[in-house]
């Protein structure tokens, strides 16, 4: 069976509004194969993947899948799009040998020990713990959470879908618009406000509230209108921002994140031209008697374009946790 160091490999990073693939070569990305597909224009991650192989006329051996959903069902449903697929039908429709699946947050953890110069910039300096817990965290359409935990053969990449954690409002403005949000749902999870989702239904609750007639805007018009200093979606982004930084600072004092805070995803990279990181931190410290501890932990922007996939090229050699694999039992 294939090791994943030494075949042709098909990698991709799947979200609720696109999907990057690519492929590997002896353990190495590709780059002239990187192809942004919307996960929209598919009726089924097979034809999308299908399309994928035909535009780069490879036949890869092995596949590593990082999906935005948990992978623990037998059939596996992405959270915010309309696919879903059962790995053991996938794999051989596909025509490999072996195929991996396993969360986009956990794909992201593993490819932060292998930033290269100019995919990380520190928001808040401080020393890192040796053989502490690195938090990964960050917005994209939803909320994506892991963590790398040190152990004898090296970092452990959970999986978990921190994302859904309950959304809890903490002054007046924040409870109208989880009464609003509330009105749409019965359980409103951090990702209904952090995450490019999130601040569409924000921004919308927001607009509800103030008495102004209802608006449908996607996430990158709303950081638009917000630069252009309407009301509504300057609120929505510092809720998004500001929230981003309450449930970064829960999470690393859960985890004992001393090893360092990641802020990955799409979301973030591009609001900071219009927001000061002191919003985020202003949440994410804070924290009474353990300010000092919290404060002992360094924050990084991590702004690798492509560092999911190169997380799932380390999966294809470490079957990281939660990893669903399949495997064609007749090689």
């Amino acid at each position: 069976m294939s090791t994943g160091r030494n075949s042709t490999a098909l990698v991709a990073d799947i979200g609720g509004t696109n999907a990057r693939f690519a492929i590997a070569k002896e353990g190495v990305l590709q780059h002239q194969t990187i192809e942004k597909l919307p996960t929209a224009d598919y009726a089924t991650l097979a034809d999308c993947v299908g399309d994928y192989l035909e535009r780069v006329a490879e036949s890869p051996s092995e596949a590593c899948l990082a999906m935005a959903g948990a992978t623990t069902t037998p059939e596996l449903v992405f959270s915010n799009n309309h696919w879903r697929f059962f790995p053991e039908q996938l794999g051989p429709a596909m025509r490999v040998q072996r195929l991996i699946v396993i969360n986009d947050f956990t794909a992201q953890a593993l490819s932060i020990t292998s930033l290269e110069t100019g995919e990380c910039e520190t928001l808040y300096a401080a020393s890192e713990a040796a053989n502490a817990p690195k938090l990964v965290i960050g917005p994209g359409t939803g909320l994506g959470v892991s963590a790398l935990i040190p152990s004898a053969t090296g970092y452990i990449a959970l999986a978990g879908e921190g994302g859904h954690a309950t959304f809890a409002a903490s002054n007046p403005r924040e409870l109208a618009v989880l009464d609003k949000l509330q009105a749409r749902q019965a359980h409103v999870a951090f990702e209904y406000v952090v995450s490019g989702t999130g601040l569409q239904m924000t921004y919308a609750a927001l607009r509800e509230i103030d008495g102004l007639s209802p608006e449908a805007s996607d996430a990158a018009t709303i950081v638009a209108k917000a630069s252009q200093g309407d009301a509504q979606a300057v609120e929505a982004v510092d809720l998004l921002v500001s929230n981003l930084g309450r449930i970064i600072g829960d999470y690393a004092l859960m985890l004992g994140a001393r090893g360092g805070i990641y802020i990955a995803g799409g979301v973030l990279p591009k609001l900071m031209t219009q927001i000061s990181p002191s919003l985020v931190l202003s949440r994410l410290h804070g924290r009474g008697v353990v300010d000092g501890y919290i404060k002992e932990i360094p924050v990084y922007l991590v702004n690798a374009e492509f560092g999911a996939l190169k997380g799932t090229i380390a999966a294809l050699t470490q079957a990281p946790m939660g990893a669903r694999i399949w495997e064609n039992s007749e090689c």
